[in-house]
């Protein structure tokens, strides 16, 4: 749980073809879309947050997944 709140303030400029390398550009537009309608080409907490809940169970489950195997949050969690 930590590591996600953590991702979802921080995350890291293309992420999503590191958790869909097949269907990185898709979920790349899809997060992008979001970022220039809500935040006028900010990324921010509330755009990541939108582009979670867009997404399907099964991809909300595959990043989460992805974000806890992955990302640490200090290196003392590693």
């Amino acid at each position: 749980m930590i590591n996600f709140a953590y991702f979802s303030a921080n995350f890291p400029c293309g992420f999503v073809h590191d958790v869909w390398p097949d269907d990185g550009k898709h979920f790349d537009d899809k997060l992008l879309a979001i970022v220039h309608r809500e935040a006028k080409g900010y990324v921010t907490l509330q755009c990541f947050m939108e582009f979670f809940f867009s997404l399907s169970t099964s991809n909300k489950k595959r990043l989460c997944e992805w974000i806890e195997k992955n990302y640490h949050f200090s290196s003392e969690h590693i």
